[in-house]
């Protein structure tokens, strides 16, 4: 045998059989040999799917068959017969000879298993056998019906239960699985009217129905609800469990009592006696129980007056004696309220309207009434109206007042109506200087009422002479003083008298605004304070005046000198002062002067300065004139600012009193003005910057000085300038270097700079510092090749590992900017691209041939090969090569002839001589 046999691929074979001899010419024979193979069980069973998946109800019956495997044998006869078996579980049974899988037992999802995994083993006939895997699921059937907790629940609700409150979560219990054991709920009896409703909602692993209330309990409207609940499945055909919610509404206090009328009104004689029923108040109250029991109470308005004696029943008595000319109509407020909890009520006003009855007996407005007459004057003189008011109800009989003289009729008469009383005739003071009348007021109700009242007339004599001052005028001369004080006392007589002291009335014609005089004494007193500084002396008219008709008057003149006194403290003209000397000011120079007044005369108004803080003695004062000069040598660097404080007081102790001080001290502040006395200067002699090359146009750093002086002398003067930079770096007026030529790392590598700083003081200063800057190389160089192409002629066959050539590239940067770095970045080949494959040393540029080249002169007879340098930067720089790689033809093909069998039929007669050709050829060059 040349190789295997196969039964399954070939049953048998014939083959030819030439028997030849060795003759000249040879001859030969063929025979045919027919070889049979024998099957043997080189074969397992192989089935259709290495998993079958099924899914089965759970109430399927028991010997269903479920699923068929099938598994095939390539061997022949009992070798290629499978039979089947089950392994790892029970509950299934397979058809040994069919593959048929059926059901062994009955299944329940919800409290068995729901999957079921197993192994179906398919053995041939010589015990050869696979298996393939058996996966069922086992489906949930919706055979339970959902089940409340309870088959009846109870609860009770107050009526004033806010809408959407929870009433109560039912959980109905469904032992299905997945979509049967989804359960929704809904109310199905009890509730046409809407007020509850129910919503499923998920509630930790239970599905529960929350029932809540859609719209406002009433207990006054229904009292109670009895309601169906259901519990529906998601199952096909669904199921349902029932439950009974019976929801009892407690009555609340939700109805306050209402009277039957918002107001009362009634009209009561003020005569009416006490204990009388006058009103009887009635309310409602819909709520049932103590909510709807009532009780009634008078809230304000009785003035004690009315009374409610009984709180069960809404009766109003008289309390006490009315009277309609102390309160003529009572407003009172009723409230009822119910025995609810919390309580609720009403409020009704009840008016009571007291009606007048003529109890009153007219009043006069004064006890008694006078009045003062001249003699000698005509008839019809006034004397003095009298008033008498009646409390008895206004416009009526009851209250009209009438007035008649009881006595003097002969001298007097009065107006019935006003009770305007008026002379009749002429008074004579010597026959009788005083008169008594009598008046009646009597009002015109019935019985009629009256009241009687008395007038004393006094007769005066004629008023012929003024009144007499004592003096012609008057002198007073007091200190001034802020408070009142008295002046003088005037005083003057009345000829008219006749020896007799009349009264006199005093008054002040000028002089108001500062003085008053009382009108009987004659006393006059300051009104307030009197200033000397403002005036030394006031001049004022003093009037008296008698009582005659007409009254006659006399004036005198008073003048009043005022006396100094020490009132006035000194005052500055300005209470702070500054002033700016520069620090180069010379000991000894006056400053500046503080002067204050004092408006006091003599030595109340002598002022002497002192001081009451010299900050670090740096000034002397006068302390007469106030000059203040300069006690020390100053230095603005060390102190820009002093604070003065002078102190101003007068000499009254001079003159008995005390001295005075200013209120408060003139405040000087010295402010020390600068001169160019510092130099700028740097924090360091020497500073190190380190800047990239590629830095063209950038902030390299900023550097600058300080100046102890202020303003431009100091560091807002300061310019800065660069030396030693050819031109290739600058400097900004803060200090900022900045690149300004570009900068070569391969040509200089350092620079050293002088920067000076200059401030503007007149004449300048200046400092320097020197600036290292240290060019850091950057990646500006590419790498650069030492050929622009290479060259190469290798053979076919060169062995994995041969050199082909070295390329060679370098960069002028340093550093990892310097390391260059070989790859080959792409190949093509002639006439066609070929599979020819080549290497490169990263490091050292060495081409080589790979472990597996793949050259084939007769398919690719030359490459190109694209070499890449990259440097080291970041980013990297890279420069491109080109290797010519030309392929010399290695002997590699042995000659193939164009057939592989050839046929010659010779004559037999023939001897000698061609009986055919054959040809080859060799792809080698």
């Amino acid at each position: 045998l040349a190789g295997e046999l196969d039964f399954e691929s070939r049953g048998s074979h014939v083959i030819t059989v030439l028997a030849e001899d060795a003759g000249s010419p040879s001859k030969s024979t063929t025979a045919k040999l027919v070889l049979t193979v024998t099957d043997i069980n080189d074969n397992v069973p192989e089935f259709d799917r290495l998993l079958y998946r099924t899914a089965i109800a759970e109430s399927t019956p028991m010997g269903t068959i479920i699923l068929v495997v099938e598994a095939t044998d390539a061997d022949s006869g009992a070798f290629g017969t499978v039979s089947y078996s089950v392994q790892g579980t029970s509950s299934f049974v397979v058809n040994t000879l069919s593959g048929a899988i059926a059901t062994n037992g009955l299944f329940d999802a919800d409290t068995g298993a729901t999957e079921y995994n197993f192994t179906i083993v398919g053995t041939d006939g010589g015990g050869r056998f696979s298996v393939t895997d058996i996966s069922i699921k086992i489906a949930d059937v919706n055979d339970l019906t959902p089940e409340f907790t309870q088959s009846t629940y109870s609860v009770s609700l107050a009526e004033t239960q806010n809408v959407g409150l929870a009433v109560l979560t039912v959980i109905a219990s469904e032992n299905d699985q997945g979509l049967n054991a989804r359960v929704n709920y809904s109310i199905t009896g009890g509730n046409d009217d809407g007020v509850f409703e129910i919503v499923t909602v998920d509630v930790g692993s239970d599905i529960a129905g929350n029932i809540t209330t859609a719209k406002p309990l009433d207990f006054e409207s229904v009292s109670s609800y009895t309601l169906q609940l259901s519990a529906t499945d998601n199952g096909e055909p669904p199921r349902v469990g029932t439950a009974t919610l019976v929801i009892t509404i407690n009555d609340v206090n939700d109805n306050a009592p209402v009277f039957s009328q918002s107001e009362y009104s009634v009209t009561v004689p003020e005569s009416t006696s006490v204990l009388t029923l006058i009103q009887t108040v009635s309310a409602s109250d819909a709520d049932s129980g103590s909510n709807g029991r009532l009780d009634y109470a008078v809230l304000n308005g009785t003035m004690n007056d009315f009374s409610l004696p009984r709180a069960t029943v809404g009766e109003i008595l008289v309390a006490r004696p009315l009277d309609f000319e102390t309160i003529r109509n009572y407003t009172l407020y009723i409230s009822v309220t119910d025995r609810g909890s919390p309580k609720l009520s009403d409020v009704a006003k009840l008016v009571v309207n007291v009606q007048d009855v003529n109890d009153e007996t007219p009043v006069f407005s004064q006890a008694n009434y006078s009045c003062s007459i001249q003699e000698n004057l005509p008839a019809g003189e006034s004397c003095v109206t009298v008033l008498a008011t009646d409390a008895d109800e206004p416009d009526t009989v009851r209250s009209q007042v009438t007035y008649t003289l009881a006595s003097g009729k002969g001298f007097f008469q009065i107006d019935s109506a006003t009770g305007a009383i008026v002379t009749s005739a002429k008074l004579d003071y010597d026959l009788q200087p005083t008169i008594e009348l009598s008046v009646i007021a009597t009002d015109a109700g019935s019985p009629k009422l009256s009241a009687t009242v008395t007038v004393l007339v006094t007769v005066r004599p004629e008023n012929l002479y003024p009144p007499r001052f004592f003096q012609p005028s008057y002198a007073a001369t007091v200190s001034e003083s802020p408070s009142s004080q008295f002046i003088i006392q005037v005083s003057a007589t009345d000829p008219d008298g006749g020896g007799l002291l009349r009264p006199i009335e005093y008054s002040l014609v000028s002089g108001t605004e500062l003085f008053e005089i009382d009108a009987e004494s004659g006393n006059i007193t300051s009104i307030g304070a009197l200033d000397r500084e403002t005036a030394d002396s006031h001049t004022i008219t003093v009037r008296a005046t008698d009582f005659g008709a007409p009254p006659k008057s006399k004036d005198v003149q008073l003048t009043v000198t005022i006396l100094d006194v020490n009132d006035n403290p000194p005052t500055f003209e300005t209470s702070t002062l500054t002033f700016t000397w520069l620090e180069s000011t010379q000991r000894g120079t006056v400053l500046c002067q503080v002067s204050a007044l004092d408006p006091d005369l003599a030595q109340s108004g002598n002022i002497t300065y002192f001081l009451v803080a010299n900050e670090d003695s740096i000034v002397t004062l006068d302390p007469y004139t106030g000059e203040m000069s300069l006690a020390i040598s100053l230095d603005r660097e060390t102190k820009a600012q002093y604070t003065v404080k002078v102190q101003a007081s007068d000499q009254g102790s001079k003159e008995g009193g005390a001295d005075l001080t200013a209120v408060a001290p003139c405040v000087v502040t010295l402010i020390v003005g600068d001169v160019n006395d510092n130099s700028p200067m740097f924090s360091q002699p020497l500073f190190t910057i380190s800047t990239s090359e590629l830095t063209l146009g950038d902030v390299i750093g900023t550097i600058t000085a300080t100046d102890r002086d202020a303003g431009l002398n100091g560091v807002a003067g300061i310019q800065y300038t660069l030396t030693g930079t050819d031109g290739q770096f600058t400097v900004s007026e803060l200090g900022a270097i900045t690149v300004r030529e570009e900068l070569d790392y391969e040509t200089a590598r350092f620079h050293v700079l002088t920067l000076t700083a200059t401030d503007s003081g007149v004449p300048s200063r200046s400092g320097s510092t020197t600036v290292n800057v240290t060019v850091l190389d950057a990646n500006d160089n590419t790498p650069v090749f030492a050929l622009h192409s290479y060259g190469a002629l290798i053979s076919e066959a060169l062995p994995g590992g041969e050199m082909i050539t070295t390329v060679s590239a370098s960069d002028a940067d340093s550093g990892s900017n310097a390391v260059v770095i070989y790859s080959i970045a792409a190949v093509s080949g002639s006439p066609v691209r070929g599979n020819g494959a080549f290497q490169i040393d990263a490091a050292t540029g060495v081409m080589t041939v790979p472990s597996t080249s793949g050259y084939d002169y007769e398919t690719t007879t030359s490459y190109e090969v694209i070499v890449t340098a990259s440097d080291g930067g970041n980013p990297p720089r890279a420069a491109n090569t080109t290797v010519y790689v030309s392929m010399a033809d290695a002997n590699d093909n042995a000659p193939v002839f164009d057939s592989t069998e050839y046929l010659f039929e010779p004559q037999l007669t023939v001897t000698s001589g061609v009986i055919g050709g054959v040809a080859a050829s060799d792809a080698d060059s």
